[in-house]
C-alpha cells in the first residue's frame, strides 16, 4: 500500500509541474543551438571591435583585433558553458523532484 501512495504522490505531483510548464514547441530545441551561437559570437564581436578601436588608438607592432579574437571566443565560451550547465542542473533537479 505504501508503494502505491508514492506513485500516486509522483505522479500529482508530475502533473502539477506540467501545468506550471506549458509544452514547448519542436523549434525549441533548435533555439537552444541559436542561444549558445549568440552567446558565443556577441562576446567575440564586442572583442572585435574593441580590439579595432584599440587599433586606431595605439600604434604599435602588435595586432589588438588579432589579440581579442581569441580572447571574445573564451569568454562567449565561458558564457555558453555557463547557462548550458545551469539549464543541466535545472532539468536535474526536475527529475529528482520528480522521482520523490
Amino acid at each position: 500500500m505504501d508503494n502505491f501512495n508514492r506513485q500516486i504522490r509522483r505522479k500529482t505531483k508530475r502533473k502539477s509541474n506540467l501545468k506550471h510548464q506549458p509544452g514547448l514547441p519542436v523549434w525549441s530545441s533548435l533555439s537552444l543551438f541559436g542561444i549558445v551561437g549568440w552567446s558565443v559570437s556577441i562576446p567575440t564581436l564586442l572583442a572585435i571591435a574593441l580590439g579595432i578601436w584599440l587599433d586606431r588608438r595605439i600604434s604599435d607592432n602588435h595586432s589588438w583585433t588579432l589579440m581579442m579574437v581569441p580572447i571574445g571566443i573564451a569568454i562567449g565560451c565561458a558564457i555558453a558553458w555557463h547557462w548550458i550547465s545551469h539549464e543541466q542542473r535545472q532539468i536535474e533537479k526536475y527529475k529528482q523532484e520528480e522521482e520523490e
